[in-house]
């Protein structure tokens, strides 16, 4: 990595038995005193998700990976972050439908893949994510999170409370997913999660 014309660029190069070369590109720019704009990508010869999965033949091509965006921090300590990602070995709008009206089996096993290696199950997706600390009290930090499936409109929410002491935090969360069934949110099963945690550190 070096600086460059205000640019911090990192290339990388990752590679192994049975694994094309994958190269790697990450950029963050400082835009003014409370923008930071970001932009990573991922490239290489690989198959889809789906031929990985075994629900369609082979298909190694060369498949981008990218995700950039902006984070705003204002002078209240709250940090605003909005990112659109882009899965080149995901589903697009076609297969994604077709696979939710074929096989249970089919559609059981390309997800567990997606899951398995944390990748978006479609080929595009938007993140927002925003967190204020000492929101309105000192030592509170609130957090919210949205994912938005921009292929089949589903969504995964979180929000988040969370006070901390010298030793102890205390944390309200609640997580709701929503969209049509066999979407990527909507088929989770839990469709409203809300749990109190607490934490003791030693």
């Amino acid at each position: 990595s070096q600086k460059l014309c205000g640019l911090s660029p990192q290339f990388l190069l990752q590679g192994g038995d049975g694994q094309s070369a994958q190269l790697g590109l990450n950029l963050t720019a400082l835009l003014n005193d409370s923008t930071v704009a970001f932009f990573e990508w991922s490239g290489g010869r690989s198959e889809s998700l789906a031929a990985q999965a075994g629900v369609a033949p082979p298909d190694e091509a060369f498949r981008s990976r990218a995700a950039g965006g902006l984070t705003y921090t204002t002078p209240q300590n709250l940090s605003l972050t909005f990112e659109v990602q882009y899965n080149g070995a995901g589903l697009d709008r076609a297969g994604w439908d077709a696979l939710r009206r074929g096989s249970l089996a089919a559609y059981a096993a390309y997800r567990q893949l997606a899951a398995n290696l944390q990748d978006p199950a479609t080929r595009y997706n938007l993140f927002f994510y925003a967190l204020w600390q000492d929101a309105m009290v000192k030592h509170l930090d609130l957090a919210a999170m949205v994912r938005y499936d921009a292929i089949d409109h589903s969504r995964l929410q979180w929000l988040e409370a969370r006070y901390h002491w010298p030793k102890v935090d205390f944390a309200l969360q609640a997580q709701v997913n929503s969209g049509e069934p066999g979407s990527q949110y909507g088929a989770l099963p839990e469709r409203r999660v809300v749990q109190a945690l607490l934490r003791y550190y030693f």
